[in-house]
C-alpha cells in the first residue's frame, strides 16, 4: 500500500512539473505602416480579445493564440519565442518576449493594395499570469 501511495505521489508530481504555462492578455496595440504604396504612419489600435498561451509541452516551450489547437511559434524558453527559433536562416518576423508579469509581442504583416506593397509592424503589450 505504501508503495502504491509513493508511486501515485511521484506520478502526480511529474504531471504538475511538466504542465507549466502562462496566459498572456494584450492590453495595448500599436502599429507602424511603411512602404512604397502608403505614407508612413503610426496607429494606436483598440486591442481585440487577444490572448496567448506560452506552455511547456513535453519539454518544448511553445506560443499560440488562446483556443488554437496548433502552436504558432517555437520558443527558446518560457520568456522568448519567435518564428526564427530553430531556423538560423529565418528573418525574425514574429517575436514574443516576457518579463516576470509583462510581455511584448512584435509581429510583421505584409500587404498589397492597388498601388503596391507595404508592411506594418504591430507591437502588443500586456500582462501574463501563471496558470
Amino acid at each position: 500500500m505504501k508503495r502504491l501511495l509513493l508511486l501515485t505521489a511521484i506520478f502526480l508530481n511529474s504531471i504538475n512539473s511538466n504542465a507549466e504555462a502562462f496566459l498572456c492578455i494584450t492590453e495595448a496595440v500599436a502599429g507602424v505602416a511603411q512602404g512604397d504604396s502608403v505614407v508612413t504612419n503610426a496607429t494606436i489600435y483598440t486591442p481585440a480579445d487577444n490572448k496567448f498561451i506560452v506552455s511547456d509541452a513535453g519539454g518544448k516551450w511553445t506560443f499560440k493564440p488562446f483556443g488554437e489547437p496548433e502552436k504558432t511559434l517555437q520558443c527558446y524558453d518560457s520568456r522568448y519565442c519567435g518564428n526564427h527559433i530553430g531556423n538560423s536562416t529565418q528573418v525574425p518576423m514574429h517575436v514574443f518576449f516576457r518579463t516576470t508579469d509583462k510581455f511584448h509581442f512584435v509581429t510583421n504583416a505584409i500587404y498589397d493594395n492597388e498601388k503596391g506593397g507595404y508592411t506594418e509592424i504591430f507591437v502588443h503589450r500586456g500582462s501574463c499570469e501563471s496558470i
